[in-house]
């Protein structure tokens, strides 16, 4: 199963820290959390304009949890905000609905090393028989022949949400998805 993911963080630096991770399966399932305990002294302008406040839980108490399920009671869509190691468990049970996991994002150099750090390091990221990296949309040679024109019309589509983690890994899904019809 695929999964396409995308964080949301304090800055380009060493010692961010996550403020929210998306999450979207191939067949639509989701995950969204919003982090509780990210260095608020790391946030500047552009980060709260632009991430903070794209947020989707800024209404909500300071934790928040929703769940929904199949018919089958098997898991289906979570979206949590909360502090990282209640996010870290809910994640690790989403993720674990899926037998063999493959990676995705649009440039590993933040999203991956984020999203291993809150599940333990590599061996928590995935099951043993999975891959141990994660792709990038960006490596993919086919992407060139998407217009500049076409990646930017689907990815602002709807100006003004971008920069919400679970808004973009579903953008990020399409751009997959466009591409690999090429």
């Amino acid at each position: 199963m695929k999964i396409f993911f995308d964080t949301e963080f304090t800055g380009l630096h060493k010692g961010t820290t996550p403020i929210s991770i998306g999450m979207v399966s191939e067949d639509g399932k989701t995950f969204y959390a919003e982090f509780t305990d990210y260095d608020k002294s790391q946030v500047d302008p552009w980060i709260q304009n632009n991430v903070i406040d794209n947020l989707k839980f800024n209404s909500k108490a300071k934790e928040w949890f929703e769940f929904e399920f199949d018919e089958a009671r098997v898991n289906y869509n979570f979206k949590i905000k909360s502090h990282t190691d209640q996010i870290k468990c809910h994640l690790k049970q989403w993720l674990s609905q899926f037998d063999k996991i493959e990676l995705w994002n649009d440039c590993l150099s933040y999203d991956w090393v984020l999203l291993a750090d809150l599940l333990g390091g590599i061996e928590g990221v995935t099951p043993e028989d999975n891959y141990y990296y994660s792709h990038s949309l960006c490596s993919l040679d086919v992407i060139m022949e998407i217009t500049d024109n076409d990646y930017k019309i689907m990815w602002n589509e709807d100006y003004g949400k971008g920069h919400n983690s679970l808004y973009d890994a579903i953008k990020i899904k399409e751009c997959y998805d466009k591409t690999m019809k090429l």
